[in-house]
C-alpha cells in the first residue's frame, strides 16, 4: 500500500487484504516513532609557545645629551602603554625599536650605560618584532576560534528551536490520533500531514545536529590555549623591560 493510499479515509467495506496493509502501515510508523524519539532525547543542549633576566644597575653617569632624554622619555612612554597597543601596530613597534636601538648603543665610557644593560636593551630591540609577529598571529587564532565557538552557539539554539517545533508537532498528532480514534469517521489527512512534516522536522534536526558536532571536532581548543600562553608570556616580558628601562632613568638621574 503506498502513502497516499494510507492516508485515504477508511472505508465502509475492508477486506482482509486491506487490513493486513494498515497493520503493515502502523508498524512502520512505530518504527518511525522509535527513531525519531531515540535521537532527540540523545540531545543534550546546554545552557551552551627571553630577555635575560638582568637588572644590573647602569653607570650613575648622568649625561645631558637632549636626544637621549628624548629617546628614554619615548620608550617609557610607549611601555607604559598596554602591550597590545604596541605589539599590533607596526609602526609603533618601529618607533619603539629604533629608541631602543639608540640607548643600546650608548657608551658607559662616554655617560652612556653599562656593556650588560646596553646587551639587555639590545636584545629587547631584536625579541620585539618577534614579539609582534607572535602576538598578532595570536590574536588572529583567538579572533577564528572564538567566532567558531559563536557559529556553535548559533547552532545549538536553532537545534533547541527545533526539538521545541519537533515536541509541538508530536503534541499536535497525539490529538490528532486520539480524535481519529473517538470518531473514525473523521480524516486521517491531517494526521498523515503532521507525520509527514514530523519527518521533514526529524531530518533538519538530523542536519543541523551533525553540522554541529563537525564544528565541535574542528574547534581548535589547544590553539586556543597555546596563543593565551603566548599572551600571558609576552605581557610579563614587556613587564619586565618596562622596569628595566625605569632603572636606566634612575641611573642617569634624567
Amino acid at each position: 500500500m503506498t502513502r497516499e493510499e494510507e492516508v485515504h479515509p477508511i472505508s465502509t467495506c475492508t477486506t482482509s487484504s486491506t487490513s493486513n496493509d494498515k497493520y503493515s502501515s502502523n508498524e512502520n510508523d512505530m518504527s518511525d516513532d522509535v527513531e525519531m524519539d531515540a535521537f532527540y532525547a540523545s540531545i543534550d543542549v546546554p545552557g551552551i609557545p627571553m630577555l635575560s633576566h638582568s637588572h644590573d644597575k647602569l653607570v650613575t653617569a648622568a649625561p645631558r645629551d637632549e636626544e637621549t632624554r628624548k629617546a628614554l622619555r619615548s620608550v617609557q612612554d610607549f611601555l607604559s602603554m598596554d602591550a597590545s597597543i604596541i605589539l599590533l601596530d607596526s609602526k609603533l613597534c618601529s618607533i619603539l625599536k629604533a629608541n631602543l636601538d639608540y640607548l643600546s648603543k650608548l657608551s658607559a665610557d662616554h655617560g652612556g650605560i653599562s656593556r650588560k644593560m646596553s646587551s639587555v636593551i639590545s636584545e629587547a630591540s631584536q625579541f620585539l618584532i618577534h614579539w609582534s609577529r607572535d602576538y598578532s598571529e595570536a590574536s588572529t587564532k583567538i579572533n577564528s576560534i572564538m567566532s567558531h565557538l559563536s557559529r556553535a552557539d548559533e547552532l545549538e539554539i536553532s537545534l533547541e528551536s527545533n526539538k521545541k517545533t519537533f515536541l509541538e508537532v508530536v503534541g499536535l498528532e497525539t490529538e490528532q490520533l486520539n480524535t481519529i480514534k473517538a470518531n473514525m469517521s473523521v480524516s486521517q489527512n491531517e494526521a498523515g500531514m503532521s507525520r509527514k512534516r514530523k519527518r521533514e522536522i526529524f531530518e533538519e534536526g538530523k542536519t543541523i545536529k551533525a553540522e554541529l558536532d563537525e564544528l565541535r571536532k574542528n574547534v581548535p581548543q589547544c590553539e586556543h590555549t597555546l596563543a593565551k600562553k603566548t599572551q600571558a608570556k609576552i605581557i610579563a616580558e614587556w613587564s619586565r623591560l618596562r622596569g628595566t628601562v625605569r632603572n636606566i632613568e634612575k641611573d642617569l638621574n634624567l
